[in-house]
């Protein structure tokens, strides 16, 4: 098996600790019999990824339902960093979306590119463009706080119901801007002034 899917074997059992976990479960490991290549088994999430969920239900959702969004996608990524883990990849496409009893639960998966918060490696950027944090396109490490900046760019997918910077190409020349400080614009935003501060913040 390659080191990283032991890493994210590890990072699992790391991170989920019971049932009421916000992260994808992982149940064990599986080998195709005529490749020898390994497989996670994992709880199967039938809502699909964020992205894909804003489009099928945005209108439907109301306040509420994405302030409860919100808390998951939180609590699941504070679950990793009380475990001193980074993510690394955190965007819109790593949050999936579980339906049950009325209510919508957002789960963080793909845990493969966890390290340690004290990882110190700055040869490679990992990451979907428009949710890396600047300080990682400065040569900066990986922290808590580089998560938490990609943290807000899925707040304010989550309520804007656009990606970041979606007006742009994600290309070298949009890391260069938001280096220079280009953040998503709020003021279309239909959200409480608190929380617009808030991604502002992050």
């Amino acid at each position: 098996m390659a080191s990283e899917f032991l890493q994210e074997i590890t990072n699992h059992k790391l991170v989920v600790r019971d049932t009421s976990s916000l992260i994808v479960n992982c149940y064990g490991i599986s080998q195709e019999p005529k490749t020898g290549n390994y497989a996670m088994v994992t709880q199967y999430i039938p809502g699909g990824n964020l992205r894909q969920f804003l489009q099928s239900n945005y209108q439907q959702l109301n306040f509420r339902d994405r302030i409860n969004q919100l808390i998951c996608i939180s609590q699941g990524l504070n679950s990793i960093h009380e475990a001193n883990l980074v993510h690394r990849d955190f965007h819109a496409g790593n949050v999936l979306n579980l339906s049950r009893n009325n209510r919508t639960y957002s789960l963080i998966v793909d845990l493969g590119l966890c390290q340690p918060a004290s990882e110190t490696n700055k040869e490679k950027v990992y990451g979907v463009l428009p949710y890396v944090a600047p300080e990682v396109f400065l040569g900066g490490k990986y922290t808590p706080a580089a998560d938490i900046y990609s943290l807000s760019m899925v707040i304010y997918e989550l309520f804007s119901n656009q990606p970041p910077f979606a007006e742009y190409a994600y290309d070298s020349l949009l890391a260069l801007r938001i280096c220079e400080g280009l953040r998503p614009n709020l003021a279309e935003v239909i959200a409480p002034q608190l929380l617009k501060d808030l991604i502002s913040r992050c």
